[in-house]
C-alpha cells in the first residue's frame, strides 16, 4: 500500500502576538501598580507627616503669643495688637484672632494657620482655645492609595489619610471645626491638611494640695482630702455636691508623689500623680484624674541670707522707731526657747487691710522653735 504524503504551512504570528499582549498587560499592571505605591509611600506619607510637624508648630506660635504678660484689666484683644494677628470671622462666639499662612519647610511647601479664642474652663476661670491647621503641599501624581482595607496586615490607609486633591474636604464638612461655616473651597495644589487644637489654662502657684517626694500613704479611712477658697466664707465639705455653688473650688484636693508609692485610705476630691505608680479609679476614691507617669523634683530649701540683721532678743522684741514697710526691721536667732512678745510701740503703720506690719525674723534651720510667738 503506498501511502501519500501531504505538505502543511502554517505561521506563529498569532500566539507570538498574543503572547507578547498578555504579557504587556502584566507588565503594565505592575508598573501601575508600583508607580501608585510610590506615590504613596515617598509622597503622601510624608506629606501626612510633615502636615502634623507644621500644625504643632503653629499651636507653639500660638501659645508663646497667650503666654505673653500684659497689663491686669486689659481685654482679650490686648495681646492680639501685633505680629500678623488679624480678627477672625469665626469661631462663632468670638473674639478670635488668626495668624497665618505661616510658612516653612523646603521652598515653603508646608504652611500653618493658627486661631485662638477666649473661651471658659469648666472651672470657670478663663482659658485660651488654639487651634492650628498644618498643611503640606503634594508633589506627584493626583492618586490616593487603592488599600482601603482594614485588617491585621492592611491600616486602611486610604481611609485614614485624607488627601485634598482638588476641594478642601474639612471645610466642606466641619467648617470652622465647630460646624459653622462651612463651604467648598478649591485648593491651589494637592494638598494634605492636619489640625491640631490646645487648650491653654492657667497655671496654679500650688500645682497639688500635697506632694510627697518619696511615697504617701493617706488620708485616714475617716478622713478625705479636698479645698476650698477662703473667699467664699468658713469652710464647708462640698466636694460630693456637684449642685453647690462652689462645687469646682472644693476638687483641687490634687496629691502629687515623687515616686511610684501610693497608698489611699480615704476620698480624694482632686487628682492624683505619680511617679511609676499603678493607681486606678477601680482601687482608689479619687474623683479626679489620674496620671502615673508626672515626675518631679523640689528644689532644695537656700537659707535665708541674713546679712545686716540683728541678733534677736528673748521674750519681748520692741520694734524701733522708723520703722517702715521699705525699711523694715530684720532680727535673726539662733534659737527660741520660749514665747517672743513683738510689741510695735505705735510704731508699725496700718497696712490697707487695717493689719499692722511685723517685723520680719529668721529661724537658722538648725534651730528648733518652742513656744508661741505674738
Amino acid at each position: 500500500m503506498k501511502k501519500s504524503l501531504q505538505k502543511q504551512s502554517g505561521s506563529t504570528m498569532i500566539y507570538a502576538l498574543l503572547t507578547i499582549v498578555i504579557l504587556s498587560l502584566i507588565a503594565a499592571n505592575v508598573l501601575v501598580n508600583s508607580t501608585t505605591r510610590y506615590n504613596v509611600s515617598s509622597k503622601q506619607v510624608k506629606g501626612w507627616k510633615e502636615a502634623l510637624y507644621a500644625a504643632e508648630a503653629g499651636g507653639d506660635v500660638a501659645f508663646a503669643e497667650v503666654r505673653k504678660l500684659v497689663t491686669t484689666g486689659l481685654p482679650f484683644s490686648a495681646q492680639f495688637v501685633a505680629d500678623g494677628w488679624t480678627v477672625s470671622a469665626s469661631p462663632t462666639p468670638g473674639p478670635a484672632y488668626v495668624k497665618g499662612p505661616i510658612t516653612l519647610g523646603e521652598n515653603n511647601s508646608l504652611s500653618a494657620t493658627v486661631t485662638v479664642d477666649s473661651a471658659t474652663y469648666t472651672n470657670g476661670y478663663a482659658c485660651y482655645r488654639i487651634r492650628s491647621v498644618g498643611t503640606a503641599k503634594l508633589f506627584g501624581l493626583p492618586r490616593v492609595g487603592m488599600d482601603d482595607r482594614m485588617n491585621s496586615t492592611t491600616k486602611g490607609d486610604s481611609l485614614i489619610r485624607k488627601i485634598d486633591l482638588k476641594y478642601d474636604h474639612f471645610l466642606a464638612r466641619y467648617g470652622d471645626g465647630d460646624g459653622n461655616n462651612t463651604t467648598i473651597q478649591a485648593v491651589s495644589n494637592p494638598q494634605i491638611a492636619r489640625r491640631v487644637e490646645t487648650v491653654a489654662v492657667p497655671q496654679w502657684s500650688f500645682t497639688g494640695a500635697l506632694k510627697a517626694t518619696a511615697s504617701f500613704s493617706g488620708p485616714g479611712s475617716a478622713g478625705w482630702i479636698d479645698s476650698y477658697d477662703s473667699k467664699n466664707g468658713a469652710y464647708y465639705f462640698a466636694a460630693n455636691n456637684p449642685l453647690d455653688p462652689h462645687y469646682s473650688d472644693a476638687t483641687n484636693g490634687d496629691v502629687a508623689v515623687g515616686s511610684s508609692s501610693f497608698t489611699e485610705f480615704g476620698p480624694i476630691y482632686g487628682n492624683v500623680t505619680t511617679n511609676g505608680g499603678n493607681v486606678t479609679h477601680s482601687g482608689a476614691n479619687i474623683s479626679g484624674t489620674i496620671d502615673n507617669n508626672v515626675p518631679f523634683s523640689i528644689p532644695p530649701l537656700v537659707k535665708p541670707d541674713t546679712t545686716g540683721y540683728l541678733p534677736g532678743t528673748a521674750g519681748t522684741l520692741n520694734v524701733p522707731a522708723g520703722t517702715t514697710p521699705s525699711t523694715p526691721a530684720q532680727y535673726v536667732y539662733s534659737s527660741l526657747s520660749g514665747g517672743l512678745t513683738i510689741n510695735g510701740q505705735n510704731v508699725l503703720p496700718l497696712l490697707p487691710n487695717g493689719k499692722a506690719l511685723t517685723p520680719r525674723f529668721t529661724l537658722p534651720e538648725t534651730s528648733a522653735p518652742r513656744g508661741m510667738i505674738s
